[in-house]
Formats: C-alpha cells, structure tokens, sequence
C-alpha cells in the first residue's frame, strides 16, 4: 500500500515537472534575472556575479549545519557523511534544475 502511494506521488511529481518545463515567460520587459538578482543585498556582490558561487556556498552552509547538528548528537562522523551527502544533493538539484527553476540563466 505504502509503495503504491508513493508511486502515485512520484508521478504527479513527474508530470508537474514536464509542465513546469514547457512554462514560458509571457510578461513584457527584459529578462529577470536569476537567484542572485532574487537575493538582492541579501547576498554580497562577489556571490551574485556568480549563480554557481552562489550555490556552492548555499550547499556548503547547507553541509556545516548538517556536520554540526550530528557533533552535538554526539555522532561526528554519521554527521559529516549526512553533511556530504546532502551538500551533493544541493549541488545537483542545482545543475539539473537551475535553469527550468529560473535560479541560473
């Protein structure tokens, strides 16, 4: 039963995702941006010049939080593998969908 739901919800996804592939901008002026021109003074300069600094710097914050939050569960390495893993999960949602996303031009 479990599997079957998650099979109709991993379709759904798939199909949301097919749709929101083929969305084009309609709205006059030029073009918007990307995550970097999104954050503003949120982000220093030097990161919004740079989507993929951008992101890499996300990913590692990402990765930090992660390490630490395994330290103080006193399990450093589960912690840190965790970190890894989720900061090249970041990364490549990033590659693969940064630009259907609008967060890279």
């Amino acid at each position: 039963m479990t599997a079957a739901v998650g099979a109709i919800a991993l379709g759904w996804a798939t199909l949301t995702l097919v749709h929101a592939l083929r969305l084009r901008p309609k709205a006059p002026g030029p073009a918007v941006g990307d995550l970097g021109t999104d954050l503003g003074r949120l982000a220093p300069e030097r990161l919004r010049s740079s989507p993929w600094r951008l992101a890499l710097v996300i990913a590692g914050l990402v990765a930090i939080c992660i390490a630490l939050a395994g330290v103080a569960q006193a399990d450093a390495y589960d912690g840190v593998a965790r970190a890894l893993v989720d900061a090249t999960a970041c990364i490549a949602g990033f590659a693969l969908l940064g630009r259907p996303l609008g967060m890279r031009a």
